[in-house]
């Protein structure tokens, strides 16, 4: 195996569900690109970026991801990259061209060889249309929460609390504005500045 797929296959075993290792890396090797595991990011969980100095193909994922959430993600940012070949920038980005490729790329792993049922049903449903984010789908986004390590019954969501309560996310302190959609909009009390942070984020609440 070439030394740069190997070190691709060595990074993306440590984050996905071993049994898609194989295929992934497959995926890489059609069409290779640079690959990053990042921090967490509260606007998203991973992305696609061409340069078009070097000419180069970036994909990035949170590396806090569950096992889970990170094959979706990656999946959902390679076929940011096929519809980018295929299409360049000329069409929408979450557009029916992207939802074809991500549909036809997740669908060798649309199996409970690689998901747990629960899952894998909601899964099915959310791929009929499925969301520029997976946030977007409360349902799924619940389901996949469920995996994360330490995860318990007592885990509380940034959409329930009220306009005007502080929080706490990844050791900043926010203080929450008002819901939009699938997203609150929040103010960095250190910073003084406002971020949309999904609903469904995993909180600490300040009192």
């Amino acid at each position: 195996m070439h030394p740069k797929a190997e070190k691709f296959r060595s990074v993306v075993s440590k984050y996905i569900p071993s049994n898609a290792v194989d295929y992934v890396l497959q995926l890489w090797m059609q069409h290779p690109f640079h690959f990053t595991v990042t921090k967490t990011r509260q606007s998203k969980h991973g992305d696609f970026y061409y340069n078009p100095l070097n000419k180069s193909n970036t994909i990035t994922v949170n590396g806090s991801l569950n096992p889970y959430m990170f094959l979706i993600t990656f999946i959902h940012e390679i076929a940011h990259y096929h519809n980018y070949m295929q299409n360049g920038f000329r069409v929408s980005p979450h557009g029916k061209f992207w939802k074809a490729h991500f549909q036809l790329l997740l669908k060798p792993l649309m199996n409970e060889e690689h998901f747990p049922p629960d899952i894998l049903y909601q899964l099915k449903i959310h791929m009929r249309n499925a969301k520029a984010s997976s946030d977007a789908d409360q349902n799924l986004t619940r389901i996949l929460h469920s995996y994360n390590k330490g995860f318990n019954a007592e885990i509380i969501y940034l959409e329930s609390l009220k306009p005007g309560e502080k929080f706490k996310l990844q050791g900043r302190v926010y203080i929450k504005i008002e819901n939009k959609r699938t997203r609150a909009l929040c103010r960095d009390v250190r910073l003084g500045r406002e971020f949309l942070i999904p609903l469904l984020s995993n909180i600490e609440i300040i009192h």
